[in-house]
């Protein structure tokens, strides 16, 4: 068979010959590797028994497997650069990053519950559009499911982060306002393990994690956090604190 032969590279585009006809592919280390390398065909890379990239019938999608673990994966030009130089280590890590960002939710679970047991848990709000003022901030309010995190029954961190009170107690439907704090001191590095090797955690989660333990610990003589609560939350707060001094 004919193999395909790139004849001019441009800077946006390579132009590849076959069988008399000349055709225009992006310049990118897909194309690039795949007509250079693979005659046009699927690519396929075996780094060892635990570690490969192999390309579906689908155009610049793989199915890839690291440490035995297998994902789909749809970064072409990532996955090209790391076979061109055979770096398995590259792979390795390009493989993590992409698990994180799929298993990410589940990770987060998986600390919150394991860490601060039967005190928080983590649920998903549907919010319906901009007439849903229950939440703040706006953030929230946009139609669509949410993870939220609520820490005793009262207080909750959203997805981004934002930490919340709950305005009333017992009511039908829970309402909740924007509650400013600021986690003191800086917010460590941390990995955790997973299937395919530790894994570090980015900082929107460890701000997360930061201000749940805050709030499973609040300062009730912090008067700037504790001037942001409900009246009922407030004597809630001094009441627990009494008991726990005695």
């Amino acid at each position: 068979m004919k193999q395909y032969e790139i004849i001019a590279v441009r800077d946006d585009h390579i132009l590849v010959y076959k069988d008399g006809t000349v055709i225009t592919k992006i310049n990118d280390s897909y194309n690039n590797l795949k007509y250079s390398s693979y005659n046009g065909n699927r690519i396929y890379y075996k780094f060892d028994d635990k570690n490969e990239i192999h390309e579906t019938y689908d155009e610049r999608i793989f199915n890839c497997m690291c440490n035995g673990q297998r994902m789909q994966i749809r970064d072409a030009d990532g996955l090209c650069d790391v076979i061109k130089t055979e770096d398995m280590v590259a792979f390795v890590e390009l493989f993590k990053d992409h698990y994180y960002k799929e298993h990410r939710d589940e990770l987060l679970k998986e600390l919150v519950e394991g860490s601060f047991k039967d005190r928080v848990e983590i649920k998903k709000y549907t919010a319906y559009g901009v007439k849903d003022k229950g939440y703040n901030p706006k953030e929230l309010m946009e139609a669509g499911s949410h993870n939220i995190i609520i820490v005793d029954g009262r207080f909750m961190v959203d997805e981004h982060g934002t930490a919340h009170s709950l305005r009333t107690y017992g009511g039908k439907k829970d309402k909740w306002d924007h509650l400013c704090i600021v986690v003191k001191g800086s917010v460590r590095q941390k990995g955790i393990k997973t299937e395919v090797g530790v894994i570090q955690l980015d900082s929107q989660i460890l701000q997360i994690l930061a201000k749940v333990n805050f709030l499973l610990n609040p300062d009730i003589k912090d008067k700037i956090f504790m001037g942001q609560l409900p009246d009922w939350l407030v004597k809630t707060l001094i009441a627990e604190g009494k008991k726990t001094a005695i």
